[in-house]
């Protein structure tokens, strides 16, 4: 046997200690067993790797990952309310209690309120337009009105009301009238996309105005003779109503007979 062939026991301990170091610190889970290996050389040569394994990061259970937690969750969010009792019920109640036309009832919600304000709406005029389209008065009515009272109380659900200006079951039927649905989950989300999208067309437009201004103090600073012009047309425009009221005062009147 060559010389380069010749390994101490000493030479193979080191190593495999230090490749087991190596899949651990990798994140690897295995043991590297010297008695039970294949390949060249000296039986005590680590090169069968086959019962390393990946393990998986530590605090992690793979069999316990859903698909909201994926999502990062509902948190509080309308998502885990649509198989609520009450959602449920109104649902399937809703469409009984109707009065009017679902248009005819759209259009009586948006006389009142047709778009998303913190104003409140005074809950005398919720319970009227509720009331000439639903039959609330009947038994199943009053049931419906309690679970939609039940279902305004989750933080999601009011916090909508709160920027449409409604609130409890009277607010959430208004709603569900306005946005032609019988469940209250689904009218409530468009309400608060709505919501949404008019405080983003409220900021964008307060945006635009204040590049605008940007824009137009840049001018200024950097041209000084527009500066000044400006200055002297605004100045002027100041004076120039009291220099046409002391004219006035100072012309000779002509005499009435």
């Amino acid at each position: 046997m060559g010389a380069g062939r010749i390994v101490s026991s000493k030479a193979v301990a080191d190593a495999t200690g230090a490749l087991s170091k190596a899949v651990d610190d990798a994140g690897f889970s295995g043991r590297v067993n010297n008695n039970n290996v294949s390949g060249r050389g000296n039986g005590n040569v680590p090169t069968d790797l086959s019962s390393i394994t990946r393990a998986p990061a530590s605090g992690v259970d793979l069999g316990n990952v859903s698909g909201s937690g994926a999502r990062g969750g509902d948190g509080g969010g309308l998502g885990r309310l649509r198989n609520l009792a009450p959602v449920k019920f109104l649902t399937n109640k809703f469409s009984s209690l109707r009065k009017t036309d679902v248009n005819k009832a759209s259009a009586d919600a948006a006389a009142v309120r047709s778009k998303p304000s913190t104003t409140p709406v005074p809950e005398a005029k919720q319970r009227e337009v509720v009331s000439n389209n639903l039959d609330v008065e009947s038994p199943d009515g009053q049931a419906v009105l309690k679970n939609a009272d039940d279902l305004a109380k989750e933080p999601s659900v009011s916090k909508t009301l709160q920027k449409w200006g409604v609130r409890g079951g009277f607010g959430v039927l208004f709603l569900m009238l306005l946005y032609k649905k019988k469940n209250p989950i689904e009218a409530i989300e468009e309400a608060g996309k709505d919501a949404k999208d008019a405080v983003e067309g409220l900021s964008n437009f307060l945006n635009s105005i204040f590049e605008l201004f940007k824009t137009l103090l840049a001018l200024l600073t950097k041209n000084w003779m527009v500066s000044a012009a400006s200055s002297c047309c605004c100045v002027l425009l100041i004076l120039l109503p009291m220099f046409m009221g002391g004219a006035r005062s100072i012309a000779p009147r002509r005499p009435y007979y």
